[in-house]
């Protein structure tokens, strides 16, 4: 999808569920507003220039999710 259409994702991936299981691609300007739309409170940085980062979003109901980066 155009990074343009980034709240689109965010409703579509919003509306699965906190069962679904799903596997977003983005870059360093879209997937800090992925995080941010799915209910991450802490702010996320990345360069233009990092390929590293992996981000597992667990929901946790009302509450905000719990998001665990990791780098290879």
């Amino acid at each position: 999808m155009p990074a343009a259409q980034t709240p689109d994702l965010i409703a579509r991936l919003r509306a699965l569920g906190p069962h679904a299981r799903v596997l977003v691609v983005g870059h360093s300007d879209t997937v800090p507003k992925i995080l941010g739309g799915l209910g991450s409170t802490e702010p996320v940085t990345i360069a233009p220039d990092e390929y590293d980062n992996l981000f597992i979003v667990l929901p946790r109901g009302a509450t905000a999710p719990t998001v665990v980066r990791l780098r290879y």
